[in-house]
């Protein structure tokens, strides 16, 4: 490093090889710029197996650049960098790993900023592609770009996070910080819990994004399991959990302009699940599923509202109570929801159901 700038001419021509070394491939301790090459193969004992940026006030600038087959035995497969600043534009991260934590990047107490990004098959217990820790700021893509949901899985982003998988939870993006997100398609990633994002602290803010196709395989929120969050714009389309929130399990939040289609949980809330205060605006829930609430379902003891405004519900189908939304001992406030076509119940099972479109045991 040591304000350093490597130039390359392209990442397929020039490539760092970490093989063999046994440390990271490159160690920054100073601003540092890579451009235009790969680092590749890296494996330590530490964290960082690409690239290692420890020393407070650095500053790391990656421009079209490849960071692959690298591996941590501690953090941060590609990346790990502390109390610094990260600034990415056309890079792709792929097949990194760490046996600890954030298989692509660590962020410790620092500033990521990705543009144009592809994150994929990444591993690592906890952040399968990233993960930011309490204090640390995450940005990747643009936020503000679109009035609209994207019209299907395939409309044109900026950014793909992509088959990345954590043993533990988050088979995407931890997060305990700050993370902003927007022009990003997360597909195929997973987890137990949380096959995109978890995390018990920070905040999340997304917009004008796709989740599709990723799954919680053992708990809830087959794309995201999170408190303290704000979605608006986006799409959800054939997520699962094995237990609840098919595509979102959180609460203290709201969800605006966006589409959930196809999302399926096997227990409660086939597109959302919350157990605490949710606020629902404009969103369109079609032909999700679940034992319980096909669309949306909620579990407390009055210490909160679901409000749904202006909401869309159709096709959607509970095997046992509340088709499209089921409030349990939970405050409901529905105005100009409009429900069509959602069913509760199955006559092969003989379960009559209750609520073919909304049931609460409050009303």
């Amino acid at each position: 490093g040591d304000g350093k700038t490597l130039l390359g001419s392209s990442q397929d021509n020039v490539v760092i090889d970490g093989s063999g070394l046994g440390v990271s491939a490159i160690t920054a301790t100073g601003n540092f710029t890579l451009q235009g090459i790969s680092v590749a193969n890296a494996n330590t004992p530490g964290s960082g197996g690409g690239l290692s940026a420890t020393t407070p006030g650095t500053n790391i600038t990656l421009i079209d650049a490849l960071l692959a087959n690298n591996h941590a035995d501690v953090d941060g497969g590609a990346i790990y960098i502390q109390a610094g600043t990260l600034t990415g534009s056309n890079v792709t991260f792929n097949n990194n790993s760490a046996t600890g934590n954030g298989g692509a990047i660590f962020n410790s107490l620092s500033i990521v900023n990705l543009q144009d990004v592809v994150i994929e098959t990444s591993s690592a217990t906890l952040g399968g592609a990233i993960f930011n820790d309490a204090g640390s700021q995450l940005f990747i893509g643009n936020q503000d770009t679109c009035s609209n949901a994207p019209a299907d899985i395939n409309s044109p982003v900026a950014n793909l996070i992509s088959n990345n998988t954590a043993t533990g939870v988050a088979g995407a993006i931890l997060v305990n910080g700050t993370v902003v997100i927007g022009e990003t398609r997360f597909t195929e990633n997973s987890a137990p819990s949380g096959g995109v994002f978890a995390g018990g602290g920070g905040s999340l803010a997304i917009d004008c994004s796709i989740f599709d196709a990723n799954d919680a395989s053992a708990g809830s929120g087959g794309a995201i399991n999170k408190d303290n969050f704000s979605i608006d714009t986006s799409l959800f389309e054939d997520n699962y959990a094995a237990d609840s929130g098919g595509a979102f399990m959180g609460a203290s939040g709201t969800i605006s302009r966006s589409v959930f289609r196809l999302n399926l949980a096997a227990t409660s809330g086939g597109a959302v699940f919350s157990d605490a205060p949710l606020t629902s605006d404009r969103n369109i829930y079609a032909n999700n599923r679940a034992n319980y609430g096909g669309a949306i379902a909620t579990d407390f003891e009055s210490s909160g509202l679901i409000d749904s405004t202006d909401d869309t519900f159709t096709g959607n189908t509970a095997r046992v109570d509340g088709g499209a939304v089921l409030a349990r001992d939970a405050d409901l406030d529905i105005d100009h929801g409009f429900f069509q076509a959602n069913s509760a119940g199955d006559g092969e099972s003989m379960i009559a159901g209750r609520g073919g479109a909304v049931y609460s045991n409050q009303l």
